[in-house]
């Protein structure tokens, strides 16, 4: 059975669940059940792309590309970042 293509949305930043949801698919990647083609970050928080890269190299893969928004003031600010 060929693996399964992922491109992975989130919106990490502050709350855990996309960090765990990345973890998964590099988990089930290293099994062979998937491939992580892609992954987006889709607030306009300045931290997000550098953490699911940071995620990524963690895993090994590196050369997952890393897509974000470049729209300013999507789910930034005090409200969205006070965890």
């Amino acid at each position: 059975m060929e693996p399964v293509k992922l491109v992975i949305d989130t919106d990490i930043g502050p709350d855990c669940d996309d960090a765990g949801a990345l973890a998964v698919a590099h988990a089930l990647q290293t099994r062979g059940h998937c491939r992580i083609e892609a992954v987006t970050h889709c607030t306009s928080s300045p931290y997000g792309a550098g953490c699911v890269d940071a995620i990524n190299r963690w895993s090994g893969r590196g050369d997952i590309p890393v897509g974000t928004l470049e729209t300013a003031g999507f789910l930034t600010g005090p409200a969205y970042e006070r965890y």
